[in-house]
């Protein structure tokens, strides 16, 4: 909950400067740079002591993952199309919703069965796959 607190704070100040940012450095780049920025600085959080180290990890973590939204979006038209946009958006979108209804029930699931830091795993090996996937993937 701290990462949604304090990260929309220079998520919304810099959200302009980063999609110029993924248009000077191409879609599969940013969000490649975008998800191992938010994942080390995650890993790093995962370590830190006292408040101010912890939301200073955050809101810098919720920058490389604003990068991550941007770039991913602008990955996701570049491979749909506008032809196709709708239709795409509309199927992401329910995916979205179910997967913010779901997360919280994972988590928690997670945390019980686990311990706190296991839905910090489980999220890191995504990310991970992510950053293989990309390398695989050619950008258009």
């Amino acid at each position: 909950n701290l990462l949604f607190a304090v990260g929309w704070v220079p998520a919304v100040v810099l959200s302009f400067w980063l999609g110029r940012r993924v248009s000077t450095l191409g879609s599969a780049r940013a969000l490649a740079i975008g998800v191992a920025g938010h994942l080390g600085l995650l890993s790093v959080w995962l370590l830190a002591r006292g408040l101010f180290p912890m939301m200073l990890l955050l809101a810098l973590s919720f920058l490389f993952y604003q990068l991550a939204v941007i770039a991913f979006g602008t990955l996701r038209m570049e491979q749909i199309g506008t032809e196709n946009a709708g239709v795409a958006l509309g199927a992401i979108g329910t995916v979205s919703g179910v997967a913010s209804a779901l997360g919280p029930l994972l988590g928690g699931a997670l945390r019980s069965q686990f311990g706190a830091p296991a839905a910090f795993v489980l999220a890191g090996a995504a990310g991970a796959w992510t950053l293989i996937e990309l390398r695989r993937m050619s950008a258009p």
